[in-house]
């Protein structure tokens, strides 16, 4: 008889069943967002350094989780 390994790798299913509908729903709300409000403004800004701020504004709190951990 053996015993599992408590420590033992589950594989990569879990995080796929986690994180792809996790991202796949964060991204399908702030793209169409992005968007609306793109076309709200009163001048419509060049798209690059516009989707290059959203980018960077989405991701900047989780390179500073990363730093201070």
């Amino acid at each position: 008889m053996t015993i599992q390994d408590p420590n033992e790798d589950d594989g990569m299913l879990l995080w796929l069943v986690i994180v792809v509908p996790v991202v796949a729903g964060f991204g399908g709300i702030w793209a169409p967002v992005n968007i609306r409000l793109r076309r709200r403004l009163f001048t419509v800004p060049p798209p690059y350094p516009y989707w290059s701020a959203c980018v960077t504004a989405t991701l900047a709190p989780f390179f500073v989780g990363l730093g201070l951990g």
